[in-house]
């Protein structure tokens, strides 16, 4: 798999975990790379001031998706693709919902190829601009 150039809007913290999650992948490492496909998904959200620390994933969606839509910063479609991303992550992150050895290669590719859109859509210069709408108006 090759590692696509990502926007430059994008952290290199989190740039650098996107690329250890292809490189995991690139390895045949599926479930290392799913694992920090979640890892990148958290730390994105973490940047862009989404969540905070010791926050999950999981409450983040949630809280968007009681919004009304002109609230949301992010739709109901991209809010479904970091959830996909959470799910299978979250097999290596949680011992006891340990189907991580059921990852395979697809299910690898399928989780990379989400998290690039989903890091697109996260940095994408009209977000900056709604979120610091949405603050101002709060």
């Amino acid at each position: 798999m090759e590692a696509e150039n990502l926007s430059g809007n994008i952290p290199s913290d989190v740039a650098d975990n996107y690329l250890e999650a292809v490189r995991c992948f690139n390895a045949n490492a599926y479930r290392a790379s799913v694992v920090m496909a979640r890892r990148t998904l958290e730390l994105a959200l973490f940047r862009k001031g989404l969540i905070k620390e010791k926050e999950t994933i999981a409450s983040f969606i949630q809280r968007e998706k009681e919004k009304s839509s002109e609230q949301r910063v992010l739709s109901d479609k991209v809010l479904d693709l970091l959830s996909a991303i959470r799910v299978f992550g979250n097999y290596g992150a949680h011992v006891s919902d340990d189907m991580l050895n059921d990852i395979t290669e697809e299910d690898a590719r399928l989780t990379i190829e989400i998290l690039k859109k989903a890091l697109s859509e996260l940095f994408r210069p009209n977000l900056l601009r709604k979120l610091g709408e949405l603050t101002r108006n709060a």
